[in-house]
């Protein structure tokens, strides 16, 4: 599963960079077509009005019919709306095609465009050999001042850009929904792991709280005879020497006791009867019924942050902080501070850890335990009434070593 995660990720990696790769060459040949077209609109009405140019030389006029048909021939072309000429004072011609299009004429802008045309002007004076500052200078008695106006059509150019954007845009749609693809397809991955690895756990679980239930069962019966007898014994024993085997005797039962009722309890089914309560007063009570083997430490508890209300079992919240309070006792340094923060509905509980050989990612698999005198099964315990509550139990840090229970509901 790992490696199919790692094979997406590197997918969605090349896929990034391949979009970074195509979209750099897809504009770079965008904007170099969209140049290209534009000069070859450009070079056309160019050459119409270097052939009106010449016009002249060949037909004796400019007013000529000659020219003026010349115009008209050089205004079929699909790129040119049109053609005009005119002095300062007066149009002398407008081609047909452009008679209905209204055109600003303005003989000082040799070249301008809109959205939808570019329009060319030239001077066609058959004095042309004139210093043009001269001519400027010269009555329009002596040589009018003829000019042309060449009307280019930028529709075919503008469909031209709209197909081009189109297509960047196709492309880059194209490939952002593959790497969405892979993103989905790798959270999904993900998620199925994530389920595989809890209905595998599930399974352990229901395996393990079976076999410690049967385990429980079959060593309850014994164990309540084997103490029975040990405590008629003891009671009736006058060695002192053997009154003392006697009595590490019985530590060592009540010690087993307590493991098989940890065992009972971690296969037995859990019965959730949920009711709103104050988590702090639940807190206050836990620290009171604690606070013996604390002061022995000489431990204090300090309580911050704002409190909230859950829903949930109130005895088996209230077994799962007597745990985890235990064991902050059992595990603290002497003489220093057990904290307990509330904040968004989560609960941390911190504490100066005294055991470096905790390993954070077993905590709570059943039977791990770092004492010699406990089953391993507290954290198991508490880590169940959790889930089955569809709360969170998680651990954060190991020194200082910080639990946390997040009453957010996840189900």
């Amino acid at each position: 599963m790992k490696k199919l995660i790692t094979s997406v990720n590197i997918l969605i990696v090349i896929s990034v960079i391949l979009l970074l790769i195509l979209g750099y060459y897809e504009i770079k040949k965008y904007n170099v077509n969209v140049k290209t077209h534009k000069k070859s609109l450009v070079a056309q009405g160019e050459l119409s009005l270097k052939v009106l140019e010449g016009a002249p030389k060949y037909f004796g006029s400019i007013r000529s019919i000659s020219v003026v048909q010349l115009a008209e021939e050089l205004a079929k072309n699909e790129n040119i709306l049109g053609i005009i000429i005119f002095t300062e004072d007066e149009v002398i011609y407008k081609t047909t095609n452009i008679k209905n299009i209204d055109i600003k004429i303005d003989s000082k802008k040799s070249f301008y465009e809109t959205d939808k045309e570019i329009v060319i002007n030239r001077l066609l004076n058959p004095e042309d050999m004139i210093d043009p500052k001269l001519k400027n200078k010269l009555s329009s008695n002596f040589a009018p001042l003829y000019y042309a106006t060449v009307v280019l059509s930028k529709s075919e150019f503008n469909h031209f850009v709209s197909s081009a954007q189109k297509d960047i845009f196709i492309i880059f749609i194209s490939i952002i929904f593959v790497i969405l693809l892979l993103i989905f397809i790798r959270i999904m991955i993900k998620r199925y792991e994530i389920m595989s690895m809890e209905l595998t756990r599930s399974k352990q679980m229901e395996e393990i709280a079976n076999f410690a239930n049967i385990l429980a069962h079959e060593i309850k019966n014994p164990l309540s005879s084997i103490q029975g007898f040990s405590n008629y014994v003891y009671d009736n024993i006058k060695d002192e020497e053997l009154k003392d085997y006697m009595d590490r005797l019985l530590d060592e039962l009540d010690r087993l006791k307590l493991i098989v009722d940890d065992f009972n309890q971690f296969g037995r089914p859990i019965d959730i009867k949920r009711s709103n309560f104050s988590i702090k007063k639940l807190i206050d009570r836990c620290v009171d019924l604690v606070k013996y083997d604390a002061e022995k430490k000489n431990l204090t508890f300090e309580i911050t942050g704002e409190d909230f209300v859950i829903s949930a079992d109130q005895d088996k919240i209230l077994q799962v902080l007597l745990n985890l309070f235990i064991n902050a006792i059992r595990y603290s340094k002497q003489s220093s501070k057990i904290e307990i923060k509330l904040n968004d509905k989560m609960i941390k509980i911190i504490n100066q850890n005294d055991n470096k050989e905790i390993d954070k990612e077993k905590l709570f698999t059943p039977f791990y335990t770092t004492s010699s005198k406990g089953s391993g099964l507290g954290l198991a315990i508490c880590k169940k009434i959790m889930t089955l509550h569809g709360f969170a139990i998680f651990v954060d840090k190991i020194d200082p070593f910080v639990i946390v229970l997040d009453f957010n509901e996840r189900r």
